[in-house]
């Protein structure tokens, strides 16, 4: 038991330390692309803007009410995808 404890928690560990590094290069490549979808090579980052859910918390009724006004803030999602080999 000590032995699947011990292999999860450094699992866990090495989890952390490849999201840092993950999330330090993908800031660099979102600086390099400026935020339009850029080709690097075998490589599309694109961004993607989603509209903001509905607090419905925070509706009082639901009837006749215009839901976008209760709209959280929109997300930008970016999306890095393998085109495949390049020679470049």
């Amino acid at each position: 038991m000590n032995t699947i404890a011990r292999e999860t928690y450094l699992l866990k560990m090495q989890i952390a330390e490849l999201t840092e590094k993950h999330n330090q290069l993908l800031t660099r490549l979102k600086i390099v692309a400026n935020g339009e979808t850029t080709t690097f090579g075998s490589y599309r980052l694109s961004f993607i803007i989603r509209q903001g859910s509905v607090d419905y918390s925070k509706i009082p009724q639901l009837a006749n009410i215009d839901l976008n006004i209760y709209r959280k803030d929109d997300v930008t999602v970016s999306k890095l995808e393998f085109l495949g080999e390049s020679n470049g």
